[in-house]
């Protein structure tokens, strides 16, 4: 699964209506926090050294896939706080790739409102998960920079077009 990451609660928020058991990755600094690392381990994440192509965080996604488990990932590396889609990393279209598991693109809305433990609103806000169609990748004989791109191009167009206009950023839908 990829989906937009706008909210600490997104995976937590993922996991209740997909209605299963969701691993997904988590920046490896909220771990040294016990109480964190602890809730975290608990909802189903696993730690990942952004930045630095953690091989190991790729062979868990990849041997939590081959085991039939659902992986989330949010391949733009962090949350967007203003909800708009970044350039993503080709992460997501290497793992995809290596397992041979479809992706099912999905957006987030509304939990943008929801930025920290501290960040409550009065007002309850309006939550939204969509899902798209499944990609199942096609497998290549060289899987190069530029491959990994055009189909980490394909896999956020998609999430992008579940999301209004004025929040898919670097992967906008053109409309002609």
């Amino acid at each position: 699964m990829v989906s937009n990451h706008v909210s600490f609660i997104d995976p937590i928020l993922i996991r209740i209506t997909i209605g299963r058991p969701l691993f997904f990755m988590a920046k490896e600094e909220l771990f040294k926090n016990r109480v964190a690392g602890f809730f975290l381990r608990y909802f189903g994440a696993f730690p990942i050294s952004r930045g630095s192509g953690d091989r190991k965080a790729l062979k868990q996604s990849l041997k939590l896939l081959d085991e039939g488990q659902a992986v989330l990932i949010f391949a733009e590396g962090t949350r967007s706080r203003s909800g708009v889609l970044r350039k993503a990393l080709p992460g997501i279209a290497l793992i995809a790739t290596k397992s041979r598991a479809p992706v099912l693109p999905m957006a987030v809305m509304g939990t943008e409102q929801i930025q920290g433990f501290g960040g409550w609103t009065l007002r309850r806000p309006r939550v939204k998960v969509v899902f798209g169609k499944p990609i199942y990748l096609s497998q290549v004989q060289e899987l190069d920079r530029e491959e990994l791109d055009k189909r980490t191009n394909l896999i956020m167009g998609q999430v992008a077009s579940l999301l209004p206009r004025e929040k898919q950023g670097y992967y906008e839908v053109k409309v002609d």
